[in-house]
Protein backbone atom coordinates (compact mmCIF):
# COMPACT_ATOMS: atom_id res chain seq x y z
CA UNK A 1 0.00 0.00 0.00
CA UNK A 2 2.88 2.28 0.61
CA UNK A 3 4.76 1.48 -2.39
CA UNK A 4 1.39 2.15 -4.12
CA UNK A 5 1.35 5.71 -2.51
CA UNK A 6 5.39 6.54 -3.59
CA UNK A 7 4.72 5.44 -6.89
CA UNK A 8 1.38 7.12 -7.82
CA UNK A 9 0.53 10.57 -8.96
CA UNK A 10 1.40 13.32 -6.97
CA UNK A 11 -1.76 14.64 -6.00
CA UNK A 12 -4.92 11.62 -6.00
CA UNK A 13 -7.54 12.93 -8.58
CA UNK A 14 -10.55 14.03 -7.05
CA UNK A 15 -14.24 13.91 -8.33
CA UNK A 16 -15.85 15.07 -5.18
CA UNK A 17 -16.48 18.58 -4.14
CA UNK A 18 -15.08 19.76 -0.93
CA UNK A 19 -17.94 20.26 1.53
CA UNK A 20 -18.51 22.31 4.33
CA UNK A 21 -17.59 20.58 8.05
CA UNK A 22 -16.02 17.95 6.04
CA UNK A 23 -12.37 16.72 7.01
CA UNK A 24 -9.52 16.69 4.55
CA UNK A 25 -6.95 14.21 5.08
CA UNK A 26 -2.96 14.96 3.74
CA UNK A 27 -0.53 12.36 3.94
CA UNK A 28 2.99 13.48 4.10
CA UNK A 29 5.22 10.46 2.55
CA UNK A 30 9.29 11.31 2.58
CA UNK A 31 10.99 8.27 1.21
CA UNK A 32 14.62 9.98 1.98
CA UNK A 33 14.78 10.84 -2.03
CA UNK A 34 11.45 12.56 -2.70
CA UNK A 35 8.89 14.54 -0.45
CA UNK A 36 5.32 13.97 -1.47
CA UNK A 37 1.90 15.29 -0.25
CA UNK A 38 -1.41 13.71 -0.75
CA UNK A 39 -4.73 14.86 0.12
CA UNK A 40 -8.05 13.54 -0.21
CA UNK A 41 -11.28 15.29 0.55
CA UNK A 42 -12.96 12.86 3.44
CA UNK A 43 -15.12 11.09 1.09
CA UNK A 44 -12.47 10.76 -1.90
CA UNK A 45 -10.41 8.13 0.62
CA UNK A 46 -9.81 4.98 -1.37
CA UNK A 47 -10.95 2.28 0.50
CA UNK A 48 -8.19 0.35 0.82
CA UNK A 49 -5.88 3.22 2.55
CA UNK A 50 -8.81 3.81 5.07
CA UNK A 51 -7.63 1.46 7.88
CA UNK A 52 -3.68 3.14 7.28
CA UNK A 53 -5.71 6.64 7.55
CA UNK A 54 -7.71 5.56 10.71
CA UNK A 55 -4.34 4.25 12.43
CA UNK A 56 -2.47 6.97 11.36
CA UNK A 57 -5.38 9.49 13.15
CA UNK A 58 -5.26 7.31 16.30
CA UNK A 59 -1.98 7.83 16.48
CA UNK A 60 -1.72 11.58 15.89
CA UNK A 61 -0.83 14.61 18.13
CA UNK A 62 -1.55 18.33 17.97
CA UNK A 63 1.31 20.16 16.75
CA UNK A 64 2.22 22.81 19.76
Amino acid sequence: MIRALLAGPAQPPSSTPQAPDRFTYELHIDDGQERRVLRWPEAAVPDDLRPLIAELTTRARPIP
